[in-house]
């Protein structure tokens, strides 16, 4: 008759990252797994969620999806408000030279527009006699300004939508070459793309 013999658990701690039970002092339970994946080293669980692609992981368990509780940790509150403070002015400082730079643009552009319409008042008479001089042409500067920022915004909007449309249309297994619009198909060698928009079975210029 053979003996029973129970099996012995496994009682040291192995980080679920890196397989290692060096440091167990480190090993820390962030959340309800259990088991092999109880533990992990504070390291190993910093590098995964600041490497980590899903902006979940950051903040939560990829496995039992448990919250982490992160308490920030401060040897010297002093210091950190020091920093605090420091990081303050620098924000300041930096947004005070972006306005006074924006407004040395404007004026100087108020300058410039003056001096071009000195003699031909096409500006000018576009505004009201009862303005001065300086703020028809500081008012116009403003304007152009603004109206340049847009101009930037749209070319960057543009530009941004059209990249997205590129890089969809180029996750095209099937047709990793051929850039297709509705109701038209750009092909540069699409080897016979299949569907509504397809180039003809071949390359070439759709």
């Amino acid at each position: 008759m053979g003996e029973h013999i129970p099996l012995q658990r496994n009682s040291a701690k192995a980080c679920r990252i890196c397989f290692d039970t060096d440091n167990p002092n480190d090993l820390i339970s962030p959340c309800l797994c259990k088991g092999g994946s109880a533990y992990v080293h504070r390291k190993c669980l910093d590098d995964w969620r600041s490497v980590n692609k899903n902006g979940r992981a950051f903040n939560f368990c990829d496995v039992c999806q448990f919250e982490y509780v992160i308490e920030p940790v401060v040897d010297n509150p002093s210091s950190d408000k020091h920093r605090l403070l420091v990081f303050r002015l620098l924000v300041t400082r930096d947004m005070t030279l972006i306005v006074l730079l924006f407004r040395l643009i404007i004026v100087a552009t108020t300058f410039l527009l003056q001096a071009v319409d000195k003699k031909s008042n096409t500006i000018k008479d576009l505004y009201p006699n009862s303005m001065s001089s300086f703020g028809i042409y500081y008012l116009s500067s403003l304007i152009l300004f603004f109206a340049f920022l847009g101009f930037l915004g749209l070319i960057g909007f543009c530009c941004g939508w059209m990249n997205d449309n590129h890089n969809t249309n180029r996750s095209n297994d099937t047709c990793p070459n051929c850039a297709c619009y509705p109701y038209n198909c750009i092909c540069l060698d699409c080897h016979g793309c299949d569907g509504p928009n397809n180039c003809g079975g071949g390359g070439g210029d759709g």
